[in-house]
């Protein structure tokens, strides 16, 4: 596995049971991850975070892929960001929905075995946590 990220997919089973999510870079270039999320229920909210955090076995590298929905009809919004530069990448949102979303060079710079885990997020607050 040396030079490329171990590649593997990683189901995520929430805390709260009413949000799950896939998690892989099976297809394609391997540090493009795709996530597909099993949606959290509106409970009155603004805006509803699904956030996946991917970490190297080694620690160097740390980055959050997420994806946020606005009830007010705002756009969704796509993003990786990079723990270790600080630096976030907007992405243009790959559909308005949950599934099959794709965040492309995540896993850049990730050799070998990397993790995930997840969380859901109302209105800047944790609701779930997902491994």
């Amino acid at each position: 596995m040396d030079g490329a990220p171990q590649i593997k997919t990683v189901a995520l089973t929430c805390t709260d049971g009413m949000a799950a999510a896939k998690v892989s870079n099976a297809g394609g270039s391997p540090t493009d991850v795709a996530v597909t999320w099993t949606p959290q229920k509106n409970r009155g909210a603004e805006y509803v975070s699904y956030v996946v955090t991917l970490d190297s076995a080694d620690g160097n590298t740390s980055r959050q892929v997420a994806k946020t929905i606005y009830v007010s009809g705002h756009s969704p919004d796509q993003f990786v960001f990079d723990f270790g530069t600080s630096h976030q990448t907007n992405l243009t949102a790959t559909n308005a929905g949950l599934s099959g979303l794709v965040f492309p060079h995540a896993l850049d710079g990730v050799t070998g075995v990397w993790s995930a885990t997840g969380a859901v997020n109302v209105d800047g607050a944790d609701v779930s946590t997902c491994s």
